[in-house]
């Protein structure tokens, strides 16, 4: 009890007093760490198919009496639930996190036919014969239990992010979407070790569901990633858009639910920092090596490629590439750069800002303490980032994220963006100096894929003219539908 206490008070003087916060948790009990609930499996007969009800783990989201929840299947077929460790259970998989997620995901699915979910109340579940009549009751009338493990190793997901928002020149709360996305993953598994990865992911236009197949290359495709991977023992070779190198180490601090994320270098000229290779790379070549001794690296490449929108001269080529130390136990470091070689450097690039090619390093930290998690990152660009005008300036800019779980249900987030030009040749006043609270309660699965937040930025940075910027907040909800 010493520990987490201490805990609390580091995160608290770090992120404000959150006591009332810390009172709310405790409206239901904190299960995280339970193994698979020790009660007996049995067999039934439903539909004229013999099935054994497997029990999967406990399920806390009633008001008076905990329950169980089974899976019954065929019986003569094994069932295993794995649970995803440090993925599933996060909710803040992004980059090779969420690739690997989904991997497990689909690892998971087995082609055994009809599955029925059911939830079985504990008192229940310690007598086979009472939790089996129980089942059959449920079954007979509770139709949405049922779904199929359908015979492709694949997934098809969305993920809704409907949102009330303003933003820091509108102070107006208007409803828009938070980033809602969709996507089909597929993975196969060689009989000689090699496995197969092909995803493609996309904006989801509410209005124009159609859009979700645009994936052109210009500023309106909805894609988001798009790539082919083989990956064999502990290396990997990726060809398509994908999450950068750089990404692997800005992609720590970019958690928070609606800001954020805006000052590393990741999210250059209103884009994805697909053209600079910095965020989701576009016609990218990418080998991986995930275990050499306590490292990890990996190595980018972009053949000839566009630029964002508003430079007229086109990527010759782009590099990228990172090292990521993982051997201090709860800590992992990395450092990254990425380079993208211009054509040539036009009078209207200068007229811009940009004088040279664009170069982005960032280094990162991230460390785990428990139910505390703080990450780090510290970058400097050139010719890469640009303020609210368009024009571009070499700058230096950090970003922090800070995270405790007070619950199963109850997460507590906050941290910071500051960016500052470092270019004597920039004339404008722009700088970023932004600090973001976000407060989040998980429901369902409990895994904060499904959730609802509030979040708010505080600005003291200000724009290319010098006026100051306004606070910005957010109220949304997030939902995953597996929808295959």
């Amino acid at each position: 009890m010493g520990r987490i206490y201490d805990k609390r008070v580091l995160y608290t003087s770090l992120c404000l007093s959150v006591s009332l916060l810390a009172a709310d948790a405790k409206i239901l009990p904190d299960t995280r760490g339970e193994k698979v609930p020790d009660v007996p499996s049995f067999p039934i007969t439903y539909k004229g198919e013999s099935l054994k009800c497997y029990p999967v783990s406990y399920d806390n989201n009633t008001f008076y009496e905990r329950k169980i929840e089974y899976r019954c299947l065929k019986k003569e077929i094994p069932f295993t639930y794995s649970p995803i460790d440090g993925i599933s259970s996060d909710g803040e998989a992004t980059g090779q996190d969420e690739t690997r997620r989904l991997v497990n995901e689909v690892k998971n699915k087995k082609n055994v036919g009809t599955i029925y979910t059911v939830y079985i109340p504990e008192r229940f579940a310690y007598v086979p014969w009472r939790a089996k009549h129980y089942v059959l009751r449920q079954l007979k009338h509770g139709f949405f239990q049922k779904h199929l493990s359908w015979l492709l190793p694949a997934k098809l997901y969305l993920s809704a992010r409907p949102q009330l928002s303003n933003t820091s020149d509108d102070r107006q709360m208007t409803l828009r979407d938070g980033g809602s996305r969709g996507g089909f993953f597929y993975y196969y598994q060689f009989d000689g070790g090699l496995e197969l990865t092909l995803q493609h992911e996309a904006k989801i236009n509410w209005s124009d569901i159609s859009s979700f197949v645009n994936v052109s290359n210009n500023s309106e495709s909805t894609r988001r990633l798009q790539y082919i991977s083989l990956r064999k023992d502990d290396s990997s070779l990726l060809a398509g858009k994908y999450w950068s190198p750089y990404y692997d180490i800005a992609g720590t601090t970019d958690k928070f639910m609606a800001y954020g994320g805006d000052s590393s270098g990741t999210y250059n000229a209103g884009g994805d920092g697909g053209a600079s290779g910095t965020g989701r790379s576009n016609r990218s070549l990418q080998l991986f090596f995930d275990k050499l001794g306590d490292f990890s690296t990996r190595l980018q490449l972009q053949a000839t490629h566009h630029p964002n929108d508003d430079v007229n001269s086109d990527y010759s080529y782009g590099a990228a590439g990172n090292i990521i130390y993982k051997g201090w136990g709860n800590t992992r470091v990395g450092v990254s750069v990425a380079y993208g070689k211009f054509h040539e450097i036009t009078t209207e690039m200068r007229a811009i800002g940009i004088e040279g090619n664009d170069l982005s390093y960032i280094a990162g930290i991230s460390y785990k303490w428990g139910d505390l998690l703080a990450n780090a990152v510290i970058s400097y660009t050139r010719n890469h980032m640009n303020d609210d005008q368009g024009i571009y300036f070499d700058g230096v800019g950090a970003e922090l994220y800070l995270r405790y779980d007070f619950s199963k249900s109850i997460r507590f987030a906050c941290g910071g963006n500051w960016l500052t030009p470092r270019d004597s040749s920039y004339m404008g006043q722009y700088s970023m100096k932004r600090s973001i609270f976000s407060l989040q309660y998980t429901f369902g699965g409990k895994t904060f894929d499904d959730l609802v937040y509030a979040e708010i930025s505080i600005p003291k940075g200000h724009l290319a003219n010098g006026d100051a910027m306004n606070p910005s907040i957010a109220v949304g909800m997030r939902y995953r539908f597996n929808l295959w």
